[in-house]
């Protein structure tokens, strides 16, 4: 597995070791000895040769991009830096899950998502407070069905819907080395770049 090339991009203070490459914009990130790190700003090019990872997994970072400019171009750019047929892993936060939670049980979604916020108290009505912790930074919310359009749109084919910790579509024991985040409200899937 260690001829294996593996980028965790976007990766903010989640570094992994086991030979990953771990990329973000920030220079400030504290890392021990066997992680590597790179900085670089993602939303304009990926700092990578075309067809040289096998394995790019990217965390909470699509939704902070513009839906019809950046995150096109950023997924552009993971097809390209991916061999053919190598694996992008994308969680991004479920907006059907969210969603769900709200309507069930307000006083849970607002504790999970707003109230320990330092803008909560500021925010006078309700709505404003739904409206701004559904998309807190965020520019776009995604479900399967829009996650896998834009996939499908940036040539990502065999677009699988996972677990935490599954195998999907990466080789044996290298989803063990990922370190998921914000476990309670991901939405994860597995996908190969398709291009020829």
């Amino acid at each position: 597995m260690n001829d294996l090339v593996k980028l965790n991009l976007a990766c903010g203070n989640t570094l992994f070791g086991s030979g990953w490459i771990n990329i973000d914009i920030r220079r400030d990130i504290a890392h021990r000895n066997q992680e590597i790190f790179l900085s670089a700003n993602l939303k304009k090019k990926i700092p990578f040769q075309n067809d040289t990872a096998n394995i790019i997994y990217v965390s909470h970072f699509l939704e902070h991009l513009e839906p019809f400019t950046e995150c096109p171009n950023f997924l552009n750019e993971c097809s390209r830096v991916l061999k053919p047929t190598g694996v992008l892993r994308i969680s991004v936060p479920d907006f059907h899950q969210i969603a769900n939670i709200y309507l069930n049980d307000p006083k849970l979604f607002y504790k999970e998502y707003g109230y320990n916020k330092e803008w909560f108290n500021k925010v006078k009505t309700w709505n404003r407070r739904l409206g701004i912790s559904v998309t807190f930074g965020h520019k776009m919310l995604y479900d399967i069905v829009s996650l896998t359009e834009v996939l499908e749109d940036a040539g990502f084919a065999e677009i699988t819907l996972l677990s935490h910790h599954a195998q999907g579509l990466l080789p044996k024991n290298v989803s063990k080395e990922i370190v998921p985040t914000h476990v309670s409200h991901s939405l994860i899937v597995d996908c190969k770049n398709n291009k020829k």
